[in-house]
């Protein structure tokens, strides 16, 4: 009977996580530790990393050349602009949104960014919180 109960478990641990959705996403990290370990963590969890991009012409560009389903985006970017203004020309050229991380939680960051947002992840973070996030997702 314990041999049953095993199989069964590990049966409905691998329906449970073949069910987990899976999505093709463009990281956009100017930090490049931080960004391989996004990859890391994304890959693990099966989803499919397209590109990384540290600025916005960078991310803009990475999105049209792979079409992702969504854009992992930081906030603060190499460069001229912030990863509010790259989701922006994203949603509007693309109609893909953005899952923000940021060390910084305010109020005005998250108005700013409502009508591109698909959420935010606050720094520090763990894999918990990428998964927790992408799994409550709907993109349809």
């Amino acid at each position: 009977m314990r041999a049953e109960q095993t199989i069964d478990r590990e049966l409905t641990q691998r329906s449970s996580t073949a069910r987990r959705p899976r999505y093709r996403i463009v990281v956009v990290e100017d930090e490049a530790l931080i960004a391989l370990g996004l990859e890391q963590i994304l890959l693990h969890q099966g989803h499919e990393v397209c590109a990384v991009a540290a600025s916005v012409d960078e991310a803009v560009e990475a999105v049209d050349r792979h079409r992702p389903d969504l854009v992992l985006m930081d906030v603060m970017l190499r460069g001229g602009g912030d990863g509010v203004e790259a989701a922006d020309r994203i949603w509007k050229r693309f109609g893909i949104r953005s899952l923000f991380t940021s060390a910084v939680d305010a109020n005005i960051l998250r108005s700013r960014a409502a009508s591109v947002s698909l959420g935010f992840i606050t720094k520090p973070y763990r894999p918990e919180d990428f998964q927790r996030s992408l799994s409550a997702l709907s993109l349809a």
